[in-house]
């Protein structure tokens, strides 16, 4: 059994509310770290390459509420005879959900309870699941925005759950595969950012996953 498909899922959360009206043109007050001084220029000079000034042309997202009520969140679902994951498409392509069927057990941190706080590079963030981090450091600036989403056809037939967005402060294009192949007892994915431009862009990448903490018990 192998299935793909578009659906919602009910989760208590808050709303997110409207972006900022102002735009971002100063520089951070509060850089996130400082270089000390016994560092060596060459490592120096590596940690200040691609920094970005501010999120411009990004807008805040500081609209978000703390009363949290009922909503239906639209979800992509892949599953088969072993596991069942549960995608977010609308808050940035969270990989919400991963179930294995034999043990019974989520293999991700996830509540039903979402709230945003002041975390990330445009202050709205949320907890749980797992995060794809493009850009720049720090959380994705799309971590809770909508991507663009279709199910598309591999080379052999495979029904694939295909995510992008043009990432604006880089000015690349980033792509999330994921596919779930039947009898497959893992979640395939693949990543690709590309750069339109003919030159080098400085640019980060990365997943973020958060796991259930489990008691071991000697």
């Amino acid at each position: 059994m192998q299935n793909l498909s578009f659906s919602t899922i009910t989760l208590n959360m808050a709303e997110l509310g409207p972006n900022s009206p102002l735009p971002v043109v100063m520089a951070e007050l509060d850089q996130p770290y400082r270089i000390g001084d016994g560092v060596p220029e060459e490592l120096r000079a590596a940690a200040r390459y691609g920094q970005v000034p501010n999120m411009f042309p990004y807008l805040m997202q500081d609209g978000y509420s703390r009363e949290r009520t009922a909503h239906e969140v639209p979800a992509v679902v892949l599953e088969n005879n072993k596991l069942r994951a549960v995608v977010l498409p609308t808050l940035g392509g969270r990989l919400w959900e991963l179930f294995d069927k034999a043990s019974g057990k989520q293999l991700l941190h996830t509540h039903g309870t979402l709230q945003f706080a002041n975390i990330a590079l445009r202050k709205a963030w949320f907890a749980g699941g797992l995060e794809w981090n493009i850009g720049t450091r720090g959380h994705s600036p799309t971590t809770c925005d909508p991507l663009h989403t279709a199910i598309v056809k591999s080379p052999d037939g495979h029904d694939i759950l295909r995510m992008w967005e043009f990432e604006r402060l880089r000015e690349v294009v980033f792509q999330v595969d994921m596919w779930l192949p039947e009898d497959s007892d893992v979640l395939l994915t693949a990543v690709r950012i590309r750069n339109p431009r003919d030159h080098e862009v400085p640019c980060t990448g990365g997943a973020t996953p958060r796991f259930p903490r489990r008691r071991k018990r000697a």
